[in-house]
């Protein structure tokens, strides 16, 4: 498996909402872009985790968008492969909602509310969410969720 190069940008609300943008890039240094995720929705907070004093389960429930945008002509010809009937193809630069619609190369199934199962924990200024399996395995199901800690993200000012 390559590794995966990428950059993650979370804004969060008083209202429990958030915003999650994730580019991934081809290369260390982040030069060349390749695709582009915004997630859009509401948090549910869990219960806390023994990871830490005052880490806590969170769920980020993608009810409100989830934009995807190939940014790279190799992005936009995968993202393309097997489209379901009815969507339009992918182009680069622009960014498609593929909220609850059928989209089998993410496993998503047609009228789905995707979910992710994680954890939080802020510390000093600094944002940490729950470490990725090394096998790749998404946070898709309550039983996958992390059960350790990623390098934080810092605040920005």
């Amino acid at each position: 498996m390559l590794p995966t190069r990428l950059t993650r940008d979370f804004t969060f609300t008083v209202d429990d909402r958030f915003v999650g943008k994730i580019s991934l890039f081809a290369d260390d240094y982040g030069k060349a872009p390749l695709m582009e995720f915004e997630f859009k929705g509401h948090l549910k907070w869990g219960k806390a985790h023994p990871i830490a004093e005052g880490a806590y389960e969170i769920d980020y429930v993608l009810d409100e968008g989830f934009g995807v945008t190939p940014l790279h002509e190799q992005a936009a010809m995968m993202l393309n492969q097997g489209l379901p009937e009815g969507m339009s193809a992918f182009k680069v630069g622009v960014q498609q909602d593929i909220l609850e619609k059928a989209f089998p190369m993410f496993n998503i199934a047609e009228g789905q509310v995707v979910t992710d199962y994680d954890l939080i924990y802020f510390r000093n200024g600094l944002l940490f969410m729950g470490a990725k399996h090394v096998d790749g395995t998404p946070f898709d199901k309550v039983e996958r969720r992390p059960h350790q800690l990623q390098i934080p993200l810092a605040k920005k000012s």
